[in-house]
């Protein structure tokens, strides 16, 4: 269930950094003191306008890019939509979790009945790998229970 919350996260901020895209190309143009203007001149006036000084291809390409602002907004206001319609349970989730939960507190055997029975349970006492006394073997009497270095003592 944590995909649509993350989807809704980052559809968040992708559909504000288009917002702030069209706002800065629709946004207040104030670029000639004389002809102060609230919105961009190309979105408030025909093309035909700037046909005169030969920007009439530029101002369609305006236009276009601003269409095709508008028409992503629109596709990440939708998959905002459907994350938050996908979060929202249905009847038949909600019946599927209660019944796991009585399923669970009517259960014998819980999940976490290991946890709770610990204490009822020998505790096993730890096994050497090796035997803990000395063995008695012909190469322990061979050595006549000597040590290399205080024979080097004796006979010095």
């Amino acid at each position: 269930m944590w995909i649509p919350l993350v989807s809704l996260i980052i559809d968040l901020i992708v559909i504000a950094l288009w917002i702030f895209s069209a706002y800065g190309q629709a946004g207040p143009d104030h670029n000639d003191p004389e002809h102060p203007s609230s919105v961009a001149w190309y979105i408030a006036k025909s093309c035909s306008v700037a046909e005169a000084s030969g920007n009439k291809h530029n101002c369609e390409m305006a236009k276009g890019s601003f269409a095709s602002t508008l028409f992503m907004i629109a596709i990440f206001a939708s998959s905002i939509g459907l994350a938050i319609y996908s979060m929202i349970p249905t009847a038949e989730m909600k019946e599927a979790r209660k019944l796991k939960k009585e399923e669970e507190q009517s259960s014998p055997y819980p999940e976490n009945a290991g946890e709770k029975l610990w204490e009822l349970r020998n505790i096993q006492q730890p096994t050497p790998a090796f035997s803990p006394y000395t063995p008695r073997t012909l190469a322990f009497n061979t050595l006549d229970r000597q040590l290399p270095l205080r024979e080097k003592e004796r006979f010095a």
